[in-house]
């Protein structure tokens, strides 16, 4: 059975708390959860998860051993200022993705990074007794996918025909994201970088497997993290859902 390791060779500029590496793991989300109190910035980190969750009840998270980076950093809730932290942690991806690869991402509401109309990077974000897990998935080095998400899925050694070290990015990640959660313009930020904003789109609302489809055009996002969307008309605030491509 894989056991946890600390990594010393990565600063964990969130208090330098520990950055923990398992070898194989059902998900880094049920990791955190299973390992109990935790010193706030500890990152639980995975060679290969058997069973990661997409922020969708039943959707997984499919990657290659080794290949990408996928983690969950533990928060304190009261440390984090009231912001709508699903959309922000994305944006700390974006810019991780501008500052460090000179790439141009797109915030796709919720949940998710784009890069040339394909998804790079997803979030979960769960909290319990006072804290936030939050479950980042980065495509770094994969370069095949399954036959159901190769046609949607990218990585970086795709985008920048290059190899990379998961612990460097990694920390390169941290960095940013410990930047961007306390970052006052992220509003503004996240709208400039907002995907398919100005589109008409189909977008998925409901409880999960009694979802109802509705279709309007992104107009943009709100502060509380919802989503503008202009259906014959009428201008709604969509606060959970999911939109389909």
């Amino acid at each position: 059975m894989s056991e946890l390791t600390r990594l010393t060779e990565i600063i964990n500029p969130f208090d330098n708390a520990p950055v923990l590496y398992i070898e194989q793991t059902l998900s880094t989300m049920k990791l955190a959860e299973s390992a109990g109190e935790a010193a706030s910035g500890t990152v639980y980190l995975a060679g290969m998860q058997t069973a990661g969750r997409g922020r969708i009840p039943g959707r997984v998270w499919e990657g290659a051993k080794n290949k990408n980076l996928l983690f969950t950093l533990v928060l304190p809730a009261a440390k984090l200022a009231v912001k709508p932290l699903s959309v922000v942690v994305g944006l700390g991806i974006a810019l991780y993705l501008e500052k460090y690869q000179n790439l141009y991402p797109s915030i796709k509401w919720p949940n998710d990074i784009y890069i040339n109309d394909r998804k790079i990077a997803g979030i979960i974000i769960e909290s319990r007794k006072g804290l936030y897990n939050i479950g980042i998935g980065i495509n770094i080095n994969q370069t095949e996918f399954s036959k159901n998400i190769e046609s949607s899925a990218t990585s970086l050694a795709i985008e920048k025909s290059n190899s990379f070290n998961l612990y460097s990015e990694l920390e390169n990640v941290l960095v940013q994201l410990e930047k961007t959660l306390f970052l006052d313009s992220w509003h503004k930020e996240i709208s400039s970088r907002l995907y398919n904003i100005g589109k008409e789109v189909v977008l998925s609302i409901g409880i999960p497997g009694e979802e109802k489809k509705i279709k309007g055009v992104i107009e943009g996002i709100g502060v509380s993290g919802q989503l503008f969307l202009r259906k014959e008309g009428e201008l709604l605030e969509i606060y959970s859902g999911e939109v389909l491509l």
